[in-house]
Protein backbone atom coordinates (compact mmCIF):
# COMPACT_ATOMS: atom_id res chain seq x y z
CA UNK A 1 0.00 0.00 0.00
CA UNK A 2 1.38 3.39 -0.93
CA UNK A 3 2.11 5.90 1.81
CA UNK A 4 -1.04 7.79 2.68
CA UNK A 5 -1.56 11.50 2.41
CA UNK A 6 -4.96 13.04 3.00
CA UNK A 7 -5.59 13.67 -0.69
CA UNK A 8 -4.17 10.42 -2.07
CA UNK A 9 -7.66 8.98 -2.31
CA UNK A 10 -8.45 11.51 -5.05
CA UNK A 11 -6.53 9.34 -7.52
CA UNK A 12 -9.27 6.71 -7.12
CA UNK A 13 -11.77 9.22 -8.48
CA UNK A 14 -10.19 9.87 -11.87
CA UNK A 15 -13.13 10.20 -14.20
CA UNK A 16 -11.90 8.42 -17.31
CA UNK A 17 -12.18 4.84 -16.10
CA UNK A 18 -14.41 2.37 -14.34
CA UNK A 19 -12.65 1.15 -11.20
CA UNK A 20 -12.86 -2.22 -9.43
CA UNK A 21 -14.22 -2.65 -5.92
CA UNK A 22 -13.93 -6.10 -4.37
CA UNK A 23 -15.80 -6.97 -1.18
CA UNK A 24 -14.78 -10.04 0.84
CA UNK A 25 -17.27 -10.84 3.58
CA UNK A 26 -18.17 -13.90 5.62
CA UNK A 27 -21.01 -15.75 3.84
CA UNK A 28 -23.15 -15.73 7.00
CA UNK A 29 -22.69 -11.98 7.36
CA UNK A 30 -23.56 -11.49 3.71
CA UNK A 31 -26.72 -13.55 4.09
CA UNK A 32 -27.64 -11.62 7.24
CA UNK A 33 -27.04 -8.27 5.52
CA UNK A 34 -29.31 -9.27 2.62
CA UNK A 35 -32.00 -11.04 4.66
CA UNK A 36 -32.31 -8.14 7.09
CA UNK A 37 -31.36 -5.34 4.69
CA UNK A 38 -33.83 -2.86 6.18
CA UNK A 39 -31.97 -2.97 9.51
CA UNK A 40 -29.01 -1.21 7.82
CA UNK A 41 -26.71 -3.01 10.27
CA UNK A 42 -22.94 -2.84 9.84
CA UNK A 43 -20.94 -6.01 9.15
CA UNK A 44 -17.19 -6.51 8.93
CA UNK A 45 -15.58 -7.05 5.54
CA UNK A 46 -12.30 -6.61 3.67
CA UNK A 47 -12.55 -4.19 0.79
CA UNK A 48 -10.12 -3.77 -2.09
CA UNK A 49 -10.41 -0.64 -4.23
CA UNK A 50 -8.25 -0.57 -7.36
CA UNK A 51 -5.86 -3.05 -5.78
CA UNK A 52 -5.61 -1.24 -2.43
CA UNK A 53 -6.92 -3.55 0.30
CA UNK A 54 -8.32 -2.40 3.64
CA UNK A 55 -9.22 -5.06 6.19
CA UNK A 56 -11.95 -5.12 8.82
CA UNK A 57 -14.06 -2.24 7.54
CA UNK A 58 -17.76 -1.69 8.21
CA UNK A 59 -20.31 -2.18 5.43
CA UNK A 60 -24.09 -1.87 5.52
CA UNK A 61 -27.04 -1.57 3.17
CA UNK A 62 -28.29 1.98 2.61
CA UNK A 63 -31.06 3.94 0.93
CA UNK A 64 -34.68 4.78 1.40
CA UNK A 65 -36.85 4.09 -1.64
CA UNK A 66 -33.84 2.31 -3.11
CA UNK A 67 -33.64 -0.07 -0.18
CA UNK A 68 -37.37 -0.75 -0.08
CA UNK A 69 -37.55 -1.45 -3.79
CA UNK A 70 -34.66 -3.93 -3.74
CA UNK A 71 -35.94 -5.62 -0.57
CA UNK A 72 -39.37 -6.19 -2.10
CA UNK A 73 -37.97 -7.49 -5.40
CA UNK A 74 -35.99 -10.63 -6.19
CA UNK A 75 -32.84 -8.56 -6.71
CA UNK A 76 -30.02 -8.44 -4.19
CA UNK A 77 -28.27 -5.47 -5.76
CA UNK A 78 -28.28 -3.18 -2.76
CA UNK A 79 -26.63 0.17 -2.28
CA UNK A 80 -23.95 0.12 0.41
CA UNK A 81 -22.22 2.47 2.82
CA UNK A 82 -18.62 1.61 3.64
CA UNK A 83 -16.90 3.00 6.75
CA UNK A 84 -13.19 2.26 6.77
CA UNK A 85 -12.85 3.38 10.41
CA UNK A 86 -15.94 1.62 11.77
CA UNK A 87 -13.95 -1.03 13.67
CA UNK A 88 -10.37 0.25 13.41
CA UNK A 89 -9.89 3.77 14.73
CA UNK A 90 -8.51 6.24 12.17
CA UNK A 91 -8.27 3.57 9.47
CA UNK A 92 -8.72 4.96 5.95
CA UNK A 93 -8.43 4.08 2.30
CA UNK A 94 -5.60 6.37 1.16
CA UNK A 95 -6.97 9.04 3.49
CA UNK A 96 -10.67 8.43 2.79
CA UNK A 97 -12.83 7.39 5.75
CA UNK A 98 -16.14 6.63 4.07
CA UNK A 99 -17.70 5.92 0.69
CA UNK A 100 -21.07 4.93 -0.74
CA UNK A 101 -21.75 2.41 -3.47
CA UNK A 102 -24.93 3.49 -5.24
CA UNK A 103 -26.79 0.91 -7.28
CA UNK A 104 -28.38 3.25 -9.84
CA UNK A 105 -31.89 2.60 -8.54
CA UNK A 106 -34.58 3.66 -11.05
CA UNK A 107 -31.97 5.21 -13.34
CA UNK A 108 -31.22 3.01 -16.33
CA UNK A 109 -28.82 5.68 -17.64
CA UNK A 110 -26.70 5.59 -14.45
CA UNK A 111 -25.98 9.26 -15.23
CA UNK A 112 -28.38 11.34 -13.15
CA UNK A 113 -26.41 11.46 -9.93
CA UNK A 114 -23.02 11.61 -11.63
CA UNK A 115 -23.97 14.50 -13.93
CA UNK A 116 -25.65 16.55 -11.22
CA UNK A 117 -22.58 16.34 -8.98
CA UNK A 118 -20.25 17.13 -11.87
CA UNK A 119 -22.27 20.19 -12.90
CA UNK A 120 -22.14 21.50 -9.33
CA UNK A 121 -18.42 20.73 -9.15
CA UNK A 122 -17.93 22.79 -12.33
CA UNK A 123 -19.81 25.62 -10.59
CA UNK A 124 -17.26 25.47 -7.76
CA UNK A 125 -19.53 23.93 -5.15
CA UNK A 126 -18.40 21.66 -2.30
CA UNK A 127 -19.54 18.26 -3.55
CA UNK A 128 -18.30 14.70 -2.95
CA UNK A 129 -16.03 12.92 -5.42
CA UNK A 130 -17.62 10.34 -7.74
CA UNK A 131 -16.46 7.54 -10.05
CA UNK A 132 -18.11 4.52 -11.67
CA UNK A 133 -17.11 1.03 -10.58
CA UNK A 134 -17.68 -2.68 -11.01
CA UNK A 135 -18.37 -4.38 -7.69
CA UNK A 136 -17.63 -8.00 -6.88
CA UNK A 137 -18.69 -9.73 -3.67
CA UNK A 138 -16.75 -12.84 -2.65
CA UNK A 139 -15.43 -13.16 -6.17
CA UNK A 140 -18.81 -12.90 -7.90
CA UNK A 141 -19.77 -9.92 -10.07
CA UNK A 142 -22.36 -7.85 -8.18
CA UNK A 143 -22.98 -5.16 -10.76
CA UNK A 144 -22.18 -1.66 -11.97
CA UNK A 145 -22.24 1.09 -9.32
CA UNK A 146 -21.43 4.72 -8.73
CA UNK A 147 -18.92 5.36 -5.94
CA UNK A 148 -19.72 8.55 -4.03
CA UNK A 149 -17.35 9.92 -1.41
CA UNK A 150 -19.00 9.81 2.02
CA UNK A 151 -19.77 13.14 3.68
CA UNK A 152 -17.61 12.53 6.71
CA UNK A 153 -14.39 13.81 8.27
CA UNK A 154 -12.25 13.40 5.15
CA UNK A 155 -14.73 15.35 3.03
CA UNK A 156 -15.04 18.10 5.65
CA UNK A 157 -11.27 18.50 6.03
CA UNK A 158 -10.77 18.60 2.25
CA UNK A 159 -13.51 21.19 1.74
CA UNK A 160 -13.53 23.26 4.90
CA UNK A 161 -9.96 23.00 6.20
CA UNK A 162 -8.21 21.26 9.05
CA UNK A 163 -10.14 23.21 11.68
CA UNK A 164 -13.44 21.81 10.39
CA UNK A 165 -14.14 20.26 13.80
CA UNK A 166 -14.62 23.77 15.22
CA UNK A 167 -17.82 23.86 13.20
CA UNK A 168 -20.97 21.75 13.02
CA UNK A 169 -22.18 19.45 10.25
CA UNK A 170 -25.83 18.50 10.00
CA UNK A 171 -27.67 16.04 7.77
CA UNK A 172 -31.05 17.55 6.99
CA UNK A 173 -33.66 14.82 7.18
CA UNK A 174 -37.15 14.69 5.72
CA UNK A 175 -39.19 17.80 6.51
CA UNK A 176 -36.19 20.15 6.78
CA UNK A 177 -38.04 23.13 5.31
CA UNK A 178 -36.20 25.60 7.60
CA UNK A 179 -39.52 27.37 8.20
CA UNK A 180 -39.72 28.89 11.68
CA UNK A 181 -42.50 27.45 13.80
CA UNK A 182 -43.26 28.10 17.45
CA UNK A 183 -42.64 24.97 19.55
CA UNK A 184 -40.88 23.21 16.65
CA UNK A 185 -37.96 21.11 17.91
CA UNK A 186 -36.24 21.02 14.49
CA UNK A 187 -35.29 17.39 15.06
CA UNK A 188 -34.82 17.09 11.29
CA UNK A 189 -31.29 18.43 11.82
CA UNK A 190 -29.12 15.39 12.51
CA UNK A 191 -25.73 16.45 13.92
CA UNK A 192 -22.95 14.39 12.31
CA UNK A 193 -19.84 16.32 13.40
CA UNK A 194 -19.47 19.07 16.01
CA UNK A 195 -20.57 20.02 19.51
CA UNK A 196 -24.05 21.41 18.86
CA UNK A 197 -25.72 18.45 20.57
CA UNK A 198 -28.74 20.49 21.69
CA UNK A 199 -29.07 21.85 18.12
CA UNK A 200 -29.08 25.43 19.44
CA UNK A 201 -26.89 26.64 16.56
CA UNK A 202 -29.12 25.12 13.91
CA UNK A 203 -32.25 26.49 15.61
CA UNK A 204 -30.62 29.93 15.74
CA UNK A 205 -29.87 29.64 12.01
CA UNK A 206 -33.51 28.84 11.23
CA UNK A 207 -34.68 31.80 13.32
CA UNK A 208 -32.23 34.24 11.70
CA UNK A 209 -33.11 33.05 8.21
CA UNK A 210 -36.81 33.58 8.87
CA UNK A 211 -36.23 36.96 10.53
CA UNK A 212 -34.64 38.44 7.40
CA UNK A 213 -37.10 40.88 5.81
CA UNK A 214 -38.37 39.37 2.56
CA UNK A 215 -37.06 41.40 -0.38
CA UNK A 216 -34.02 42.62 1.56
CA UNK A 217 -30.56 41.13 2.06
CA UNK A 218 -30.35 42.24 5.65
CA UNK A 219 -27.46 40.47 7.38
CA UNK A 220 -28.05 37.14 5.66
CA UNK A 221 -24.47 36.90 4.39
CA UNK A 222 -23.20 36.94 7.97
CA UNK A 223 -24.76 33.51 8.60
CA UNK A 224 -25.39 31.96 5.15
CA UNK A 225 -23.06 31.14 2.25
CA UNK A 226 -25.60 32.52 -0.23
CA UNK A 227 -23.76 31.21 -3.30
CA UNK A 228 -23.96 27.63 -2.05
CA UNK A 229 -27.72 27.91 -1.57
CA UNK A 230 -28.31 29.59 -4.94
CA UNK A 231 -26.27 26.97 -6.82
CA UNK A 232 -28.09 24.15 -5.07
CA UNK A 233 -31.54 25.65 -5.74
CA UNK A 234 -30.70 26.58 -9.35
CA UNK A 235 -29.32 23.14 -10.18
CA UNK A 236 -32.41 21.46 -8.73
CA UNK A 237 -34.58 23.74 -10.86
CA UNK A 238 -32.70 23.27 -14.14
CA UNK A 239 -32.17 19.54 -13.68
CA UNK A 240 -35.69 18.90 -12.32
CA UNK A 241 -34.48 17.41 -9.05
CA UNK A 242 -37.44 17.38 -6.70
CA UNK A 243 -36.31 14.72 -4.26
CA UNK A 244 -34.68 17.70 -2.57
CA UNK A 245 -35.27 20.90 -0.61
CA UNK A 246 -37.26 22.15 -3.62
CA UNK A 247 -39.61 19.15 -3.45
CA UNK A 248 -42.21 17.82 -1.02
CA UNK A 249 -39.71 15.98 1.18
CA UNK A 250 -37.47 19.00 1.91
CA UNK A 251 -34.36 16.87 2.40
CA UNK A 252 -31.22 15.48 0.71
CA UNK A 253 -28.87 18.26 1.73
CA UNK A 254 -26.47 18.92 4.57
CA UNK A 255 -25.52 22.16 6.28
CA UNK A 256 -21.99 22.91 7.46
CA UNK A 257 -21.61 25.73 9.97
CA UNK A 258 -18.06 27.07 10.10
CA UNK A 259 -16.43 28.51 13.22
CA UNK A 260 -17.70 31.98 12.25
CA UNK A 261 -21.30 30.80 12.26
CA UNK A 262 -21.71 30.83 8.47
CA UNK A 263 -23.80 27.95 7.09
CA UNK A 264 -22.94 26.35 3.72
CA UNK A 265 -25.32 24.09 1.81
CA UNK A 266 -23.74 20.72 0.93
CA UNK A 267 -25.83 18.79 -1.60
CA UNK A 268 -26.54 15.07 -1.45
CA UNK A 269 -28.38 12.27 -3.26
CA UNK A 270 -29.19 13.06 -6.88
CA UNK A 271 -30.39 9.69 -8.16
CA UNK A 272 -33.82 11.23 -8.79
CA UNK A 273 -32.46 14.22 -10.69
CA UNK A 274 -33.42 14.88 -14.33
CA UNK A 275 -37.10 14.40 -13.60
CA UNK A 276 -36.75 11.03 -11.90
CA UNK A 277 -38.94 11.83 -8.90
CA UNK A 278 -42.63 11.10 -9.35
CA UNK A 279 -42.04 10.17 -12.96
CA UNK A 280 -41.16 13.76 -13.85
CA UNK A 281 -44.70 14.57 -14.96
CA UNK A 282 -45.02 17.71 -12.87
CA UNK A 283 -41.49 18.98 -13.34
CA UNK A 284 -42.29 20.64 -16.67
CA UNK A 285 -44.94 22.83 -15.02
CA UNK A 286 -42.75 24.14 -12.21
CA UNK A 287 -41.78 27.76 -12.82
CA UNK A 288 -38.25 29.07 -12.56
CA UNK A 289 -39.31 31.93 -10.30
CA UNK A 290 -41.08 29.58 -7.86
CA UNK A 291 -39.01 26.39 -8.15
CA UNK A 292 -41.00 24.35 -5.66
CA UNK A 293 -42.96 21.16 -6.29
CA UNK A 294 -46.03 22.19 -4.29
CA UNK A 295 -47.27 24.32 -1.42
CA UNK A 296 -46.29 27.88 -0.59
CA UNK A 297 -42.93 29.40 -1.39
CA UNK A 298 -43.19 31.28 1.95
CA UNK A 299 -42.82 27.92 3.69
CA UNK A 300 -39.39 27.37 2.08
CA UNK A 301 -37.40 30.37 3.33
CA UNK A 302 -34.09 29.29 1.80
CA UNK A 303 -35.69 29.77 -1.63
CA UNK A 304 -38.15 32.54 -0.77
CA UNK A 305 -35.77 34.88 1.07
CA UNK A 306 -33.02 34.59 -1.54
CA UNK A 307 -35.12 34.83 -4.70
CA UNK A 308 -36.97 37.87 -3.32
CA UNK A 309 -33.71 39.87 -3.51
CA UNK A 310 -33.00 41.21 -7.02
CA UNK A 311 -29.24 40.75 -6.77
CA UNK A 312 -29.60 37.11 -5.69
CA UNK A 313 -32.30 36.45 -8.29
CA UNK A 314 -29.90 37.65 -11.01
CA UNK A 315 -27.21 35.34 -9.67
CA UNK A 316 -29.69 32.47 -9.58
CA UNK A 317 -30.70 33.18 -13.19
Amino acid sequence: VMAEGKSDYKEIFEKDKVIDVEIDIDEDDLADMRDYARNEEYHAADITVEGVKVENVGIRTKGNMTLNSVTSSDSDKYSYRVKFDKYVKNQTLLGLDELCLNDGYSDASYMREYLHYEILRALGMNVPETVFCNVSINGEAAGFYLVVEGLDDTFLEENFGENYKNGNFYKMDEGASLAYKENENYSYADLKVGNDTDLSSSKEFVKKLNDVTTGEKGDIESFLNVDSALKYIASNTVLCNYDSYNGNMHHNYYLYEDENGVFTVVPWDFNMSFGGFGGGGNDATIGIDEPIASGNIEDLPLINKLLSVDEYKEKYY
